[in-house]
């Protein structure tokens, strides 16, 4: 005897959710080439040995826990986003928010300092950041991830923590 267990709908992703989930992914893939990247040709005095022990730099250590961090992040909110699961969209959200805080910190800061063309070319990367964030804010998008006030509740939570990683923490 088969005993059917009734599952609720998936909603089929539109446009807009697939891209923020691609995104996403993207974001941890490119954070994964640039900490490969930076640990390969690393000639700083992050790390030492002296007499037989490694010491490292606490900056350096917060530094790679940090990117770490975002990194399994990215790829598991990523995925979770494109399999249509709340926790996806919890993580989403949060890393898309810090990063165009980030972005948008770095564009105020070096406005007088830089010329218009790269001005432009940091509008088109902050760009895709924004629509991102805005298409995972839609009711539309909401409505598929089932979001609701322990979801924002815990969106919130994650993105004070992943604030205090990135600029307390040091």
């Amino acid at each position: 005897m088969e005993t059917q267990q009734a599952q609720a709908p998936v909603l089929k992703l539109s446009w807009r959710e697939k891209f923020a989930g691609l995104l996403v992914l993207l974001i941890g893939i490119v954070y994964l080439l640039w900490q490969m990247t930076d640990f390969i040709s690393s000639k700083s005095g992050a790390y030492a040995v002296k007499e037989g022990a490694l010491q490292v730099s606490t900056s350096e250590l917060f530094n790679h826990i940090r990117s770490i961090i975002s990194i399994l992040l990215a790829f598991i909110g990523g995925w979770l986003l494109l399999k249509g699961k709340r926790a996806g969209w919890v993580i989403g959200i949060s890393l898309l928010f810090l990063l165009n805080v980030i972005a948008a910190g770095i564009m105020i800061a070096s406005y007088a300092a830089v010329d218009n063309l790269n001005k432009m070319v940091g509008g088109a990367l902050v760009l895709p950041l924004l629509l991102a964030l805005i298409f995972l804010l839609l009711p539309s998008a909401r409505l598929k991830y089932k979001v609701g006030r322990n979801t924002l509740v815990t969106t919130v939570a994650l993105i004070v923590l992943l604030i205090g990683l990135y600029f307390f923490l040091q």
